[in-house]
């Protein structure tokens, strides 16, 4: 019997992206920048987000960083909701009795 079972969450059995894009979003907005089409924000989704704010949208270092603020105080309230994969609510279901 194991003792521990360790998951892999972001981006295996959750879909972190539409927590993160809609952070983005936010911390956009805050800057007057409004994104019409959601999915133009998924390049933020992997990389550093300060780099991406400076690549993106020609943000200075200074504002990148004012937007990565945006983005946590975003994220802290709203965004973690993640989407969950069903195979893994499938795979908790099975042994969620069991793990304790």
């Amino acid at each position: 019997m194991y003792q521990y079972i360790l998951f892999d969450l972001d981006g295996t059995l959750t879909d972190p992206g539409v927590g993160i894009t809609n952070s983005v979003g936010y911390a956009l907005k805050k800057f007057n920048i409004n994104v019409k089409n959601k999915t133009e924000l998924d390049k933020f989704v992997g990389p550093p987000l300060l780099d991406s704010f400076v690549k993106y949208y020609a943000f200075s270092e200074e504002h990148g960083k004012i937007a990565v603020e945006y983005y946590r105080e975003y994220f802290k309230a709203k965004g973690k909701n993640s989407r969950y994969y069903v195979s893994f609510i499938y795979f908790y279901s099975l042994f969620s009795t069991t793990i304790r």
